[in-house]
């Protein structure tokens, strides 16, 4: 057995590619090339395609693989299937230690990975309870790892660890006829089992393998090196590729920082194959990246699986099954499939499934326009209904589980489809493949299912249907992608057997890249040092953390002739990045802001000036916007086009996710609702927690770690300030209160003061809280000076127009943060020259509004990054077209 020991970019893949070719050369099979992973297997395999070798695909395969027909009778438990039997051992041991958080899918899920990673080091359930006894959690492991795999057992499934160990018994026994060379490469490390089966290997054929400077690389050496095997180090081969740093402000303007450099590229003469994109993780960047390079018209391929339960094809199926389930109820059993309902004409919970059902189908697939505005025909709503009219009785019937799975693979009989249309184009024909792809998984996921339950008594859909669930939300989808001349885009693992002229590495901040590396809660770095005591190598958090480095060596390496590093300067809040240390002495470099341009999908009309011009629909304006509240004119005058997507078409921005539900928006509502209902001496404790139990209930709230973060910064926030309020001693205290007066003839406005207090002579104290740091609040006073803000001046209007008072103050407090003095009004003089400015760009707001005046014209450029509308906004051409207007006059 030879290793070759070197750092990346030393030549070690090359070696073993030169011996692997010069064995194609002279016609030879009796070799067989391993790697890691299946996209790793194709690369080589199309690399030496293309070099004009002619070979069985055989020759080049996964470790996995090979050893496949060694242990066939020992089948391999799939992750979703392992998750089951975790979820079903949890439940049935109810270990004291895990009673909390037995029921709970991402405990489960821990544990199942954990048991994945022990077995893979060769660790069974007997030697883990042998060996780890002074962890927290160990005993309580130990028992559900011995009921995990008495189960695989009762089902003939084994786990990676037992089925490796019995693949190298049969290659011992059995031997490996018609092969005398084994070549790995693309291996970072071997586990216990791994090494069994080279060891095996080894006595049947020359072996030859490659391994790189990983952390754990010297134990591993060292064992091969016991078994007889040498060493061969190489040095790294001299290649200095330009490498530049580039530092766009945002994640998304990193992206199309990549796409703009890329079309660069190309314009040059590159080829799109010559260039890759690495990343060291999925999340937050292949969205990003596939966005940006949608709309600058960049191939690309992407080497990331999706989950599958978020394919519209697996939605639609759920749905199904959902709808069966609650009786085609959906306003109360499925709020995630929500849509407006306006102008369908369909009343009962029969036709809003119909409609629901159709609204749903996957891209491409069924005409789904009766989302908007025309109804649907009455007709084809009668006609689908009839035909779902068979499911009814599922809901009723009690089936053994392989019945249920052969029953919901009939669901397929339901996804029509348009016929295709030709000629088609690669994307229409990736859409045809994923639909394909997708349902085969699904009926897939059914059998792993039926398989775990095995011969369980007779269930209803709902107990199936759970366990379904469970499996679908674990499966990842990956399509077959085959086109060659695209960008690719990878993660760090991914790439190493590639080799590219240009290659981007991406994300290169502290905590992403690097990744931030915890200590494993379930198994410490204590209890992993005892079992390498005994030979069980298990990565402590260290080693974990020190892989880190030799991956950002490895990513820049893959480049030929340049690198481009690049990292956001700020995250979503605006506020400054840690960048990653890996890039001390890279010196950034300017982004490219212009020169190349997103590439239209279609030919368009020449830019017009943004202003409607058609009396009827500015007769529609005026009628909508009869009245104007502060918050509306405010966003008028930040920019005319956003004021006309939120307010004129009423454009709703995406739900935020799950676990960014607490935003800004709802933290600031609940303190104002407790602020306002709070008086002297009352417990701010108890009305703040009914207030936010509330929240969590109406906006659907996700408990957690950061919701539960957030919740005591608020309540502190809120103690604090509360704390400091004076009495208000004889003043009459006025809260939340609404008002509507005429600004002018035909102008409205109304709206809700936070707070006002009147005195004995009739004067007014108006406080406003805004749920920002007092930074924030200085900045918005400048804003009103600067002539951007209105509600300040339109509430002194409002309380002395409406409620006949003499205002002596306006103040703003921050709730936020350190106690700061609150900004505003408080002279006659400067309250005045408040409400007149305000009086004066209300009105002329409402006269622009009404005129059809709807450009994009940010007055703070910084805000477009936080706008909704910001990927349908034409503000860069928008400057060139008024420009051009003025040369024309």
């Amino acid at each position: 057995m030879l290793i070759l020991v070197g750092p990346p970019g030393s030549g070690k893949s090359h070696r073993i590619l030169e011996q692997a070719r010069a064995r194609l050369g002279a016609g030879r099979s009796d070799f067989r090339l391993l790697v890691p992973t299946a996209t790793m297997a194709e690369h080589v395999r199309n690399q030496l395609a293309r070099e004009g070798f002619v070979f069985r695909r055989t020759l080049v395969e996964t470790l996995s693989r090979f050893v496949e027909p060694f242990a066939a009778d020992l089948p391999l438990v799939s992750p979703e299937a392992l998750l089951l039997v975790v979820e079903e051992a949890l439940q049935r041991i109810q270990r004291a230690e895990f009673r909390e958080v037995a029921g709970m899918r991402g405990f489960a899920a821990a544990v199942a990975r954990l048991i994945d990673e022990l077995s893979s080091a060769g660790c069974g359930a007997r030697q883990f309870a042998d060996s780890a006894s002074g962890g927290s959690y160990d005993s309580a492991l130990a028992a559900v790892y011995s009921a995990v795999e008495a189960t695989l057992a009762a089902h003939g499934w084994a786990l990676r660890g037992a089925r490796l160990e019995r693949a190298a018994s049969e290659i011992a026994s059995r031997g490996i006829a018609g092969i005398d060379l084994i070549l790995l490469d693309g291996f970072f490390t071997f586990t216990d089992p791994e090494i069994a089966v080279l060891a095996a290997l080894d006595r049947q054929a020359e072996v030859v393998l490659t391994l790189p400077p990983w952390p754990t690389g010297d134990s591993v050496r060292g064992r091969l090196a016991e078994l007889g095997a040498s060493e061969q180090a190489l040095e790294k081969t001299y290649r200095a590729p330009k490498c530049i740093l580039v530092v766009p402000p945002t994640v998304d303007r990193e992206a199309e920082e990549i796409a703009r450099r890329v079309l660069e590229e190309t314009s040059h003469g590159r080829l799109w194959r010559e260039i890759g994109v690495v990343v060291r993780s999925e999340l937050p960047y292949v969205p990003a990246l596939r966005l940006a390079f949608d709309r600058f018209g960049v191939p690309a391929r992407f080497y990331f699986a999706g989950p599958l339960s978020e394919h519209a094809v697996v939605r639609y199926f759920s749905l199904l099954v959902d709808g069966i389930l609650s009786g085609w109820d959906f306003e109360t059993s499925l709020p995630a499939f929500e849509m407006p309902l306006s102008g369908i004409g369909a009343t009962d919970a029969g036709d809003r499934f119909a409609f629901k059902v159709r609204e749903c189908m996957p891209a491409k697939g069924l005409d789904a326009l009766c989302a908007t505005a025309r109804p649907v025909d009455a007709i084809e709503v009668a006609t689908r209904l009839e035909a779902l009219r068979p499911l009814d009785e599922w809901r009723s019937l009690t089936l053994a589980p392989g019945e249920w799975a052969a029953r919901l693979r009939a669901l397929r009989t339901y996804l029509e489809g348009p016929p295709p249309e030709l000629p088609a184009t690669a994307e229409k024909v990736m859409l045809w493949r994923a639909d394909a792809a997708a349902v085969s998984a699904f009926e897939k996921c059914l059998d792993e299912t039926a398989g775990v339950l095995g011969d369980q008594e007779p269930m209803p859909l709902a107990g199936f249907w759970e366990e379904c669930r469970t499996v679908l939300s674990e499966t990842r989808l990956r399509v077959a992608d085959r086109r060659r001349n695209v960008v690719h885009v990878m993660d760090v693992l991914e790439a190493r057997q590639w080799e590219l002229p240009v290659v981007f590495v991406c994300g290169l901040l502290e905590k992403q890249f690097p990744l931030y590396v915890s200590q494993d809660p379930l198994l410490g770095d204590e209890s992993r040092a005892r079992l390498t005591e005994v030979g069980v190598r298990l990565a402590t958090t260290a080693e974990r953390q020190g892989e880190e480095q030799f991956l950002f060596d490895l990513a820049i390496s893959r480049a030929t002739s340049l690198v481009v590093l690049s990292y956001p300067r700020y995250d979503a809040k605006g506020d400054a990045n840690l960048r990653s240390f890996f890039l001390e002495g890279y010196p950034e470099t300017t982004p490219k802001t212009a020169g190349v341009r997103p590439r239209p999908k279609r030919p368009r009309a020449p830019e017009r000036t943004p202003v409607i011009f058609d009396e009827s629909l500015r007769g529609w304006i005026r009628d909508r916007h009869a009245a104007f509240s502060p918050s509306r004119i405010e966003s008028f005058l930040q920019c005319p086009f956003q004021f006309f997507g939120r307010h004129t078409l009423g454009l709703a921005a995406a739900p935020p996710n799950p676990k960014e539900r607490l935003d800004p928006l709802v933290q600031g509502t609940i303190e104002h609702e407790v602020v306002a209902a709070w008086r002297h001496g009352a417990d701010v404790d108890a009305l703040f927690k009914r207030t936010f139990d509330k929240a969590v209930e109406e906006a659907k709230l996700v408990p957690g770690h950061r919701t539960e973060a957030m919740r005591l910064e608020m309540l502190g926030n809120l103690r604090r300030f509360l704390a400091a309020m004076p009495e208000t001693g004889d003043r009459e205290v006025r809260t939340e209160v609404p008002f509507k007066f005429e600004l002018s003839d035909g102008v409205t406005v109304g709206g809700r003061i936070d707070r006002f207090e009147v005195d004995a002579a009739n004067n007014a104290f108006i406080v406003d809280y805004k749920y920002s740091s007092a930074t924030r609040l200085a900045a918005r006073m400048k804003e009103h000076n600067e002539g951007r803000r209105v509600q300040g001046g339109l509430y002194v209007i409002a309380v002395e127009q409406v409620f006949g008072l003499h205002v002596a103050e306006m103040l703003y407090f921050a709730l936020r943060g350190k106690l700061e003095k609150p900004r505003g009004w408080q002279t006659d003089e400067d309250l005045r020259v408040a409400a007149g400015q305000a009086r004066q760009l209300t009105l002329e707001s409402a006269g622009r509004i009404r005129e059809g005046v709807i450009q994009p014209d940010p007055a703070d450029t910084a805000q477009c990054e936080y706008c909704e509308f910001h990927d349908c906004c034409r503000v860069e051409t928008m400057a060139q077209v008024l420009g051009a207007g003025e040369e024309a006059e």
